[in-house]
């Protein structure tokens, strides 16, 4: 036992690694092993692997410990949860992103840091060899066709996420040293050809934060004079305005758009895809004003949105039953274990952007990954399905890489 508390046995640590590695290759192409399986197998493995009293010393502080506290404060919100099986179930999800964010921030070796960019690199080539053969009809899924050429096992806007994810880490790679010609040549191709699958098959969430972190990216590089800022908005500008003109899959998307927008803005009409998440923002809130404290527990989305049937429009309330969340993670947070949770979920990302690097290349990769995920966080839901792998993934790599400038042994 004295041993488990001080000492690590260096042979799990690689083996822990390794699933790491696993872990991260399967992220865009199994939903089943990063929410059920992966998790447990890892958390077996940190404990067996030993050092609790040095892991302990780090998960205490922030920004791990308010994770820890989101979790709990979580749990214990379903005791008075409107459907404890429904909770049951979201509690799944938040530890599938606790967990392996506390063991990749603590047990990650930095010799593994390439293995895995490089393992999420390929897993997204065999996605986008999937997604163009389906756009191209040389392969059939059964949910799948041109009009909807997304990989299995993901779905469009989640894809998106994914892609906009990595063009910033190519983008990163592009502009590393350390790589080899042929290989910066191999991910300039890929990054030339995710780029056009983003903007001819991808969602529109991912795009519009792909566009953000591209700014953002350049701005923390100091590259971005007067003239090279209207130069890359001309550039993404094109880009849009030929995915429109090539691509029936985004010119359907984007008329939509431009639909539901004006529905909502001329005719007060609701029923769109941008009208509906309007209308569950407005309706999320109303409920959050009624227990904004303790909230209505974990799983009670549902539960919470019938109890206004009487006392919200009936548009907005058939809206809200319709849907599953409020597509916004802070909101489904705060509906369901109040403003503590929310608060803690403020205070985990606070604590993590103070833990920035310090070289600049890396800091703009780390700003503009943190751009896509916080604002694909605010219309969308990320606690659920790959992408909640895809936070844990690269939060807990951000924080190890902080620890490891810290001098802490890892």
């Amino acid at each position: 036992m004295k041993r488990l508390w001080l000492q690590r046995n260096p042979r799990i640590t690689l083996f822990l690694n390794f699933v790491f590695v696993l872990y991260v290759f399967m992220l865009p192409l199994s939903k089943a092993f990063i929410l059920s399986t992966a998790p447990w197998i890892i958390v077996i493995l940190w404990i067996l692997e030993g050092g609790m009293k040095e892991k302990w010393n780090t998960i205490k502080q922030p920004p791990l410990i308010y994770l820890i506290l989101f979790l709990i404060w979580s749990a214990l919100s379903i005791l008075w949860s409107l459907n404890t099986d429904a909770g049951l179930h979201v509690l799944k999800f938040y530890i599938a992103f606790v967990i392996p964010t506390i063991a990749f921030a603590t047990f990650l070796k930095s010799s593994f840091y390439k293995p895995l960019i490089y393992a999420f690199i390929v897993s997204m080539v065999i996605n986008e060899i999937l997604c163009y053969g389906i756009f191209f009809e040389w392969w059939h899924f059964h949910d799948r066709s041109p009009a909807y050429p997304t990989p299995p096992k993901i779905d469009h806007i989640r894809y998106s996420i994914f892609l906009a994810i990595t063009l910033v880490i190519l983008l990163w790679q592009l502009l590393s040293n350390s790589s080899s010609k042929w290989v910066r040549i191999s991910e300039g191709i890929f990054f030339v050809s995710a780029f056009a699958n983003l903007f001819v098959n991808g969602g529109r969430t991912g795009q519009v934060a792909f566009v953000f972190a591209v700014f953002v990216f350049f701005h923390t590089m100091k590259l971005l004079s007067w003239r090279r800022t209207v130069l890359l908005t001309l550039l993404l500008f094109l880009s849009i305005v030929t995915a429109y003109k090539i691509s029936p899959v985004f010119q359907t998307r984007a008329n939509q758009a431009l639909s539901d927008m004006t529905r909502v803005i001329k005719h007060h009409d609701f029923h769109g895809s941008w009208g509906n998440r309007l209308a569950i923002y407005a309706t999320t809130l109303h409920a959050i004003e009624r227990k904004p404290v303790l909230g209505y527990g974990l799983g009670s989305f549902k539960e919470a949105i019938e109890g206004l049937k009487n006392s919200i429009s009936k548009d907005f309330w058939h809206i809200g039953m319709n849907l599953s969340s409020p597509h916004n993670d802070f909101l489904y947070v705060t509906l369901q274990s109040g403003l503590p949770a929310l608060f803690l979920l403020a205070l985990f990302f606070t604590a993590l952007l103070k833990t920035h690097p310090k070289e600049t290349r890396d800091k703009a990769v780390f700003y503009a990954i943190l751009m896509i995920l916080f604002f694909s966080m605010m219309t969308n839901y990320l606690l659920k399905n790959n992408t909640t792998g895809l936070m844990a993934f690269l939060f807990g790599y951000f924080l190890n890489s902080y620890y490891a400038r810290q001098g802490r042994s890892l």
